[in-house]
Parts: C-alpha cells; sequence; structure tokens
C-alpha cells in the first residue's frame, strides 16, 4: 500500500504483516513461557485473572490473541509484552522465553511446586505476615 505524497514526504511503502503467522508465533511463545514456568494451563488461567479454558483456546488458536490478554500475561509473569512479538531468528528458531527470570517469577514458580496443600498454606501466610510487617516498618519510619 502507498501513501499519499506531497512534496516534502517521499511515499513509503508499508510493510505487510502476515497476521496468521504472528498470530501462530504469540500462541508458540504463550505455550512455551507457560512450559518454562512449570505451569498448567488451569494455574496460567488463575494467575493472569483469565475464565477457566482461556490459555488452552489461545496456546491452540481457537481464540484470538488480543491486547487485553498479553497486558495480564505481561503483568502476571512479569515477561515484557514484547517477548511475544521478536522477530524470530531463523525459520525453525524455538520460541523460548528469556532465560533469566525474576524474583517474582521465581518465587511464584517455587509457591506453584509446593504439592503439600498444608505447606502451601503457612508458606503464603508467612510471605503475607512478612509483606505486612515491612509495610508497618516502612511506615513508622524505621
Amino acid at each position: 500500500m502507498m501513501l499519499p505524497c506531497t512534496p516534502d514526504v517521499p511515499a513509503v511503502s508499508q510493510p505487510s504483516i502476515d497476521s496468521s503467522r504472528l498470530e501462530r508465533q504469540i500462541s508458540a511463545r504463550l505455550t512455551a513461557l507457560r512450559l518454562s514456568l512449570g505451569l498448567s494451563a488451569a494455574t496460567f488461567d488463575r494467575i493472569s485473572g483469565f475464565k477457566a479454558g482461556t490459555t488452552r483456546r489461545l496456546e491452540r488458536g481457537r481464540a484470538r490473541i488480543y491486547a487485553h490478554h498479553l497486558h495480564r500475561l505481561s503483568q502476571a509473569t512479569g515477561i515484557n509484552i514484547d517477548y511475544f512479538y521478536e522477530q524470530e531468528s531463523g525459520p525453525d528458531a524455538p520460541a523460548m522465553p528469556p532465560r533469566h527470570l525474576s524474583e517474582e517469577q521465581q518465587l511464584l514458580r517455587a509457591y506453584l511446586n509446593i504439592k503439600d496443600p498444608f505447606l502451601k498454606r503457612d508458606v503464603f501466610e508467612l510471605i503475607e505476615s512478612l509483606a505486612s510487617a515491612s509495610h508497618s516498618s516502612q511506615n513508622s519510619g524505621l
């Protein structure tokens, strides 16, 4: 598609975007991200604030991926939205997320790997208690 020319601005050709290829790439990267975090689709739905089954539909291309999906995924995992759009280095390049996880991602991964529900509850309560104590000490000027 050519944009209209003015005497001061030369015409610029816009690159065509293969939207179906881009959607497949984003779906593949979503799957790679979820698996790299060691999360089930149901857990990924829960931490991303999606309705049950949304992650599976997005990964399989049965639902369109919109900006709000990527925003929620970014917020839940700490991954920059650019990760989903980065160009692959070759036709067979794996869609793997960045290798370095933030502290939040490491904590989330470790917490989700706790199988014992009683221990999981205790860890959760401990973290809440520590966060509350930290917040109280910051507000009191300590």
